[in-house]
C-alpha cells in the first residue's frame, strides 16, 4: 500500500527482470489516488583515480556488449567516454547498443547514464574474462535509484472552467525563485541601481554596473531578472517590474479545456506551473523545480474559477505541514515484498528496554534476527576504584 492506497501486482514484463523503471510505472499509474509521483535515475559516478589508464590489462563489458578501445588503452576518463558512447545508439529500441551514455561531470569525474527511454533499466557492468574492468570497480548489476514525491495539485472540474476569462499567475524569477508581485527598478546613479520590494519597502538587491558595456537587449540585474531596455537607462529613471503572467483568452475564449491547458504550459517556464486534463479535470502542478511551492492564482474571477488564493495540496491543512510518504503492506503481503523495493521493514524500541525482549517467528521461510546494544561491559573492581572513599579513624584502634 502507499499512504493506505492499496497497489495492483507488480510483475516483471514477460522474458524481464524487473527494472526500477518498471516500479515507477507501477506507482504512477496510482498517483491521483496517492498523491505520489514516482522517478528514477541510474547514475554511476568513476573517479578519474579509479580508472585504469594506459593500461593494456582490463576490458569493459556494459550491458552485454564490448566496448572498443584503443591497444594501448585509454589515456584518460574522456577518451574512454568517447569509446563507451561510439557503442550507444539513440533510440531506446534498438536493444542491440548498450543503451548508456558517457560524460564528464565539473569534478572530472566519468558518470555514466541511461539515455532517455531507458532511464530505469539497470546498468550491468562487466569484463572479459577475470582481469576486471577498466572503470576500475567491481563487474555488478547496479540498479536505478527511485525517489517518491508528494504531488501539488490543482484539480479543477472541467465543468465548472470559465474559458472566456484571464488567469494571472505569479512570475517566477529566470533561477526558478518566486519574485515579490510588486518589484521597482530604481537608477541611483549612471552606475548603480537598486531593486525594492515596494510591498515592504525595502532594497533587496542593487549592483554597479558599466554603461559603456551595457547591454540593452537583455541584462541580467542579478535575483535571477533578465530585462531588455530601449535604451541605456540614466539617473533618476524608475520602472516598475511586470512580475505577474496574464494567460488572455483569445477572441471568443478558449475553445476547450485543454485549449486553456496548453496555454498554461506555454508559460510554465515563466510561472513554474504546469497543466493537462485529465479524467475530467484540469490538473495543475508544479515544474520539477518548484516541487512542493504554492500554486497562486492572483486574479478573481479567473479561468478556473476559483477564489483567488494559494493553493499546496500537498500540505496538511490542520498542520501546515507536509506529511509523511507512508509504505506498507495489506493482509497478504509481507515484508518481502517491501524488501524487493529496496526498502526494509523492522521493530524498533525508542530508547532502553528494561524487560527480556522474546522474538517470536511464524510460518515458512527463512528469517534473520540481530540485536544490538551500546556501551561497555563494566568491571566492578575497577568502577569501585575509580569512586571516592574517605577513611576517618575515630580510635586509635578502629577506622
Amino acid at each position: 500500500t502507499l499512504n493506505g492506497t492499496a497497489l495492483a501486482a507488480l510483475a516483471p514484463q514477460t522474458g524481464k527482470t524487473l527494472q526500477a523503471g518498471d516500479t515507477v510505472a507501477w506507482i504512477n499509474a496510482v498517483s491521483a489516488q496517492t498523491g505520489i509521483t514516482a522517478s528514477v535515475r541510474n547514475e554511476v559516478v568513476i573517479a578519474p583515480s579509479q580508472i585504469k589508464i594506459n593500461s593494456t590489462i582490463g576490458s569493459l563489458k556494459i550491458n552485454g556488449t564490448t566496448i572498443t578501445m584503443p591497444g594501448a588503452g585509454v589515456g584518460s576518463a574522456r577518451e574512454l567516454a568517447v569509446c563507451i558512447n561510439a557503442s550507444t545508439k539513440s533510440n531506446p529500441a534498438q536493444a542491440s547498443d548498450t543503451g548508456v551514455m558517457a560524460s564528464i561531470d565539473p569534478d572530472g569525474n566519468l558518470v555514466l547514464s541511461n539515455i532517455a527511454g531507458k532511464e530505469g533499466d539497470d546498468i550491468v557492468i562487466g569484463s572479459a574474462g577475470n582481469i576486471g574492468n577498466v572503470l576500475g570497480i567491481p563487474n555488478a548489476t547496479l540498479s536505478g535509484q527511485i525517489s517518491l514525491t508528494r504531488n501539488n495539485e490543482l484539480r479543477v472540474p472541467t465543468t465548472q472552467l470559465a474559458l472566456s476569462r484571464p488567469l494571472v499567475l505569479p512570475r517566477i524569477s529566470s533561477n526558478g525563485l518566486p519574485m515579490s508581485e510588486s518589484l521597482q527598478l530604481a537608477f541611483t546613479s549612471n552606475s548603480h541601481y537598486t531593486i525594492t520590494d515596494l510591498a515592504t519597502n525595502k532594497v533587496i538587491g542593487e549592483r554597479d554596473y558599466d554603461p559603456a558595456t551595457f547591454s540593452t537587449a537583455s541584462t541580467n540585474l542579478g535575483l535571477g531578472l533578465d530585462i531588455a531596455f530601449s535604451a541605456v537607462p540614466k539617473v533618476g529613471d524608475k520602472f516598475t517590474l511586470d512580475s505577474k503572467i496574464t494567460i488572455n483568452p483569445p477572441s471568443g475564449g478558449f475553445a476547450s479545456a485543454q485549449a486553456l491547458a496548453d496555454a498554461i504550459e506555454a508559460q510554465s517556464a515563466k510561472t513554474g506551473v504546469r497543466a493537462q486534463v485529465a479524467n475530467g479535470q484540469l490538473v495543475l502542478g508544479n515544474a520539477p523545480a518548484q516541487v512542493l511551492s504554492d500554486i497562486k492564482i492572483l486574479n478573481n474571477p479567473n479561468a478556473l474559477g476559483v477564489a483567488a488564493a494559494s493553493y499546496n495540496s500537498a500540505r496538511e491543512k490542520s498542520t501546515d505541514l507536509f506529511p509523511p510518504i507512508q509504505l506498507g503492506f495489506g493482509a497478504t503481503g509481507t515484508p518481502a515484498d517491501l524488501a524487493k523495493l529496496g526498502f526494509r521493514t523492522g521493530a524498533y524500541i525508542s530508547g532502553a528496554a528494561k524487560d527480556d525482549l522474546l522474538v517470536f517467528v511464524s510460518g515458512a521461510g527463512t528469517a534473520s534476527v540481530a540485536a544490538s546494544y551500546s556501551g561497555k561491559p563494566a568491571d566492578a573492581k575497577q568502577t569501585l576504584r575509580g569512586q571516592p572513599m574517605e577513611v576517618v579513624f575515630t580510635s586509635d584502634t578502629h577506622y
